[in-house]
C-alpha cells in the first residue's frame, strides 16, 4: 500500500495548474515508459477518474497508483519465474 505522504507529493509534482487534482493527460505523460500499454493507462484512468471528470483527485490517484503497482509487480514477478 502507497504512504499517503508519498501520494500526496506525487499529486503535487504532477498538479500543474495547482488545483489539487490531476488531469487525466497529464497522466497519461506520466505512465509513458512505465512498461504498461496507453489500453492499460485508459483502463486505470476509466476506473479511478469517478464521474468522468479528465481528472483524478488525491483518493483517486492514491487508489490508482495501489493497482498500477499491482499490476506492475505482477507482470515483473511473471517475468522473474519464466
Amino acid at each position: 500500500m502507497l504512504d499517503p505522504n508519498i501520494a500526496r507529493e506525487i499529486l503535487k509534482l504532477l498538479d500543474f495548474d495547482g488545483s489539487g487534482t490531476v488531469k487525466t493527460s497529464d497522466l497519461h505523460k506520466a505512465f509513458m515508459g512505465t512498461g504498461l500499454s496507453e489500453a492499460d493507462v485508459n483502463n486505470f484512468i476509466r476506473k479511478h477518474d469517478k464521474g468522468n471528470k479528465g481528472e483524478v483527485n488525491l483518493e483517486e490517484l492514491t487508489a490508482m497508483l495501489n493497482n498500477v503497482h499491482r499490476k506492475t509487480s505482477s507482470v515483473s514477478m511473471g517475468k522473474r519465474s519464466i
